[in-house]
């Protein structure tokens, strides 16, 4: 039976920039004397009393390192212009082994390798071999079924890739291992972050579409193939119920929407919520009262079924208004967005917090609490491929 290859090998996923960088300075100088800077860096561990601090390395390396040591971790430093942190080299250092962009001649010299020359040199179907074995496409895959999801939303898709692809199974670092090649693929312009959503662009979707292994797909590929249809088929649904449901908010009356707010507000764990009367409500429609560490502080909470954006006069008429209810903080929730400049005006120096929630924000709130909305089980059968595999190892061992 032949060993099974693992598709992930590298848990942390480096930026190309630099790998970039980290190639061409350690071209030419001896393999041992890098592996000898990593451990000499590693061997030196803090305590949770005294923890070391690596955050500057013109201050940490000369009073740690010294002679050759000293030398390679300075020149990683200054000729990568300040960009990595000789504290992390064994990651670059992985993957560059992984992969084998370097070389060792017959005196234990670093040399840049056939791959690593493509790399630098930007051949894609290079690139792309190392993208597909490191689970770059799969995160592509993930991202073009879901659009501007959140790590939470792109977890329960990723945990099930890397259960069938790395080594170690259901790994403790997965979150980790996925927001790594979330940074790889926004620096390289395939996807963007915007509030803390994730969503492919032009180029990404092009890139992921441009390879073809030209092979038959396997049983695995297959079921993954179709449960990948299913999933889009769901997403598509849903993203047209998010649709309809903001039109549905829209077109409610103000007086069921500032109700809305308050059950959702309730919710959230918010105590004595009282939707305001129509007037001499000082521009604020819900108060409510919160627990923040050990005080229960009173909050304002000012609702706008709009779809124009909120401008900062907004902002500065719901704060104006703080004293009148003895509130120290205030929330401005609309069905539309934010005009530019009101995030910096909601948390100006000095002045009381005003949190801003958008349309998107809403819904997202109201679909965590089944506000208006409902979540509805779909089920999978899938065979554990995790049981068979774990078997067949068990029996192996057993003849050998």
């Amino acid at each position: 039976m032949t060993e099974r290859e693992y598709k992930i090998t590298i848990p942390n996923m480096p930026l190309y920039s630099n790998i970039t960088s980290i190639l061409s300075i350690w071209n030419n100088i001896k393999k041992e004397s890098i592996k000898s800077t990593i451990n000499a860096i590693f061997s030196q561990i803090g305590t949770n009393e005294n923890p070391m601090d690596w955050s500057n390395p013109e201050n940490w390396i000369p009073q740690r390192l010294s002679g050759e040591e000293m030398e390679i971790a300075l020149k990683v430093w200054l000729d990568s212009k300040q960009s990595i942190n000789p504290r992390y080299m064994h990651l670059l250092y992985n993957f560059i082994n992984t992969h084998k962009l370097l070389e060792v001649d017959k005196n234990g010299i670093f040399h840049i390798s056939k791959k690593g020359e493509k790399f630098l040199n930007g051949d894609q179907k290079s690139i792309f071999e190392i993208d597909n074995k490191e689970g770059i496409i799969d995160v592509l895959n993930i991202l073009s079924i879901k659009k501007g999801a959140k790590i939470r939303d792109m977890m329960p898709d990723w945990e099930d890739f890397i259960k069938y692809n790395f080594r170690l199974g259901q790994a403790k670092t997965s979150q980790e291992m996925l927001r790594s090649r979330l940074f790889n693929l926004i620096e390289r312009g395939f996807i963007v972050k915007d509030r803390g959503a994730y969503t492919i662009t032009e180029t990404g979707l092009n890139y992921r579409k441009s390879f073809d292994t030209g092979s038959f797909p396997k049983e695995r590929e297959l079921k993954q193939l179709a449960k990948q249809n299913t999933k889009q088929s769901i997403e598509e649904y849903n993203q047209s119920q998010r649709k309809a449901f903001h039109e549905k908010l829209s077109r409610i009356n103000p007086f069921q929407f500032e109700h809305l707010i308050k059950n959702l507000l309730e919710q959230m764990g918010y105590e004595n919520v009282v939707v305001t009367k129509q007037s001499g409500d000082q521009g604020v429609d819900v108060v409510g009262t919160v627990q923040i560490g050990i005080s229960t502080i009173t909050e304002v909470i000012q609702v706008k079924r709009h779809r124009a954006n909120i401008s900062r006069s907004v902002i500065d008429q719901l704060r104006g208004a703080l004293p009148y209810f003895k509130a120290i903080r205030g929330t401005i929730i609309t069905t539309g967005r934010f005009s530019k400049g009101c995030e910096q005006a909601a948390f100006f120096p000095g002045a009381a917090p005003i949190t801003l929630i958008d349309g998107d924000r809403l819904i997202d709130l109201l679909i965590d609490y089944q506000i208006g909305i409902r979540r509805q089980p779909v089920d999978f059968l899938e065979i554990d491929d995790i049981f068979f595999r774990l078997k067949e190892e068990e029996d192996k061992g057993i003849r050998e």
